[in-house]
C-alpha cells in the first residue's frame, strides 16, 4: 500500500457513489496518510464525544454541530481556514461517517478541494445489540487513539 494507491482508491469510491468531495478513506488509510507531514486528520466529533469515548492523538478536533442543540458549529469554516489552505488534504472523522460525510460536503462548497470523509469514523456501524465499536471503525481496527 502506497500513498498513490490509496488516494486512487478514496477518489474511485467517490466516483461511483457521485459524491462532491474528493474520496472515501477506510479509518486504516487515513491512519497510513495522516504519517505524511501534507496530510491532515481532522475529528469533528463533538467534545462531549472526545471526553467520553477517547480521541485520536495527532488529530486536529474542530467542532462541525453541537451535543446539545446539534446546530452546525457557526466557527466552522472560520476554524478550518485559520489551520488550513484550500488545497490541503483533509480527512474527516466523526463516529460514524455520516457527520463528516456532511462536512465534507460542506467544506467542498466553501472552495476545498482535497476533503475526503473516513467512512466507518472512530467506532463504527452499530452490531445486532445497537453497540458500536465492535464492527467497524478505528476503534475496531485498533490504531490508535487515548481515552486520557
Amino acid at each position: 500500500m502506497n500513498i498513490k494507491e490509496i488516494i486512487q482508491s478514496a477518489v474511485q469510491r467517490s466516483v461511483q457513489k457521485k459524491l462532491n468531495y474528493k474520496g472515501e478513506l477506510y479509518p486504516h488509510e487515513a491512519y497510513f496518510l495522516m504519517q505524511n507531514e501534507n496530510y491532515f486528520l481532522v475529528d469533528i466529533r463533538t467534545k462531549e464525544e472526545l471526553n467520553l469515548v477517547g480521541f485520536i492523538p495527532n488529530s486536529h478536533w474542530i467542532e462541525w454541530t453541537s451535543y446539545v442543540s446539534g446546530q452546525i458549529n457557526p466557527e466552522f469554516i472560520n476554524q478550518i481556514n485559520n489551520k488550513f489552505l484550500l488545497n490541503d488534504s483533509i480527512f474527516l472523522i466523526c463516529r460514524s461517517g455520516a457527520r463528516s460525510h456532511d462536512a465534507a460536503n460542506f467544506l467542498k462548497k466553501n472552495g476545498f478541494n482535497s476533503v475526503y470523509n473516513v467512512i466507518e469514523g472512530f467506532e463504527g456501524k452499530k452490531n445486532a445489540h445497537g453497540q458500536r465499536g465492535k464492527i467497524s471503525g478505528w476503534k475496531f481496527k485498533n490504531l490508535p487513539w487515548s481515552n486520557t
